[in-house]
């Protein structure tokens, strides 16, 4: 007899009054460090304030101008799949008072290039592939846009990072971390949603770039690899990483024993010692 399936949790936002503003000191909202107000102030944005910031957003595959549409019953009457009605008529559906889609809306307005290659990608494929089939390049941007990373380090981290030695990664080079050898900009939306939650063990999907790589400058080449189909056909191509682990991420990431007890720091799997000696 099958033991029965557990059910999937869901995560639930917290209500806006419930949240401590402290928590956007945190690192993983650096990267929309310019659109924190709209998270700091006591009262929601509205659609309208939105595209008042994003009155130059273009769709970088169609040139087409972007804008926010409030997200109500009418609209999604359209019929449009939420990547084509984006794609072909540059509305980008939102829920208003909603943290979810609130970082959305930041991540397109940080990230346009990379946010209107998957985009482009994502509805080319529910085109040619229809509503009721997820191709495996669909799950690995879905991944990507709700949980990724961009990631550059040096050779000897990825090292340590490849066999998940999380002492090594994160105690012994901490000094890499914290002078910007190793370095991580945040893209999914949903880990700032998750971020809200103090003290989550924030983990990220990502793309791992050569220590070469200046990260600031990887995003067009990304964008345009990930619209070519050349990047994101598949999970496996996305490394974990715990972004907890990084110095000054968790309350608790600077201890030996934190980055070798908690769940979140898996050791390397038996299998993957064995393809990776």
């Amino acid at each position: 007899m099958k033991a029965p399936l557990k059910p999937k949790r869901v995560f639930i936002s917290p209500a806006r009054e419930n949240v401590n503003k402290n928590i956007f000191r945190h690192p993983v909202f650096n990267d929309v460090a310019g659109f924190l107000s709209w998270a700091e102030s006591e009262q929601w944005p509205t659609v309208e304030s939105l595209n008042f910031a994003s009155e130059r957003l273009l769709h970088d595959y169609t040139g087409m101008p972007l804008v926010f549409e409030k997200q109500t019953a009418d609209l999604v009457l359209d019929g449009m799949h939420y990547e084509q009605r984006i794609y072909q008529r540059g509305k980008i559906a939102t829920r208003e008072n909603n943290w979810h889609d609130l970082f959305n809306a930041m991540m397109w307005l940080k990230y346009p290039r990379i946010k209107s290659a998957l985009n482009s990608r994502q509805w080319n494929d529910v085109r040619v592939h229809g509503l009721k089939t997820r191709t495996s390049g669909q799950c690995a941007m879905t991944l990507f846009d709700e949980a990724g990373a961009i990631v550059t380090m040096p050779g000897e981290m990825l090292e340590c990072w490849k066999q998940h030695d999380w002492h090594g990664l994160f105690i012994e080079h901490d000094d890499a971390w914290r002078s910007g050898r190793a370095a991580v900009a945040v893209f999914g939306h949903a880990l700032l949603d998750h971020a809200l939650v103090t003290e989550t063990l924030l983990v990220a999907k990502c793309i791992v770039l050569d220590d070469k790589t200046e990260l600031s400058g990887s995003f067009d080449g990304i964008a345009d690899a990930i619209h070519s189909e050349s990047m994101l056909l598949a999970n496996k191509e996305l490394r974990t990483l715990p972004l907890c682990g990084i110095p000054g991420w968790h309350s608790a990431s600077d201890s030996a024993e934190f980055v070798k007890t908690a769940a979140c720091f898996s050791p390397l799997s038996p299998r993957k010692k064995i393809m990776n000696p």
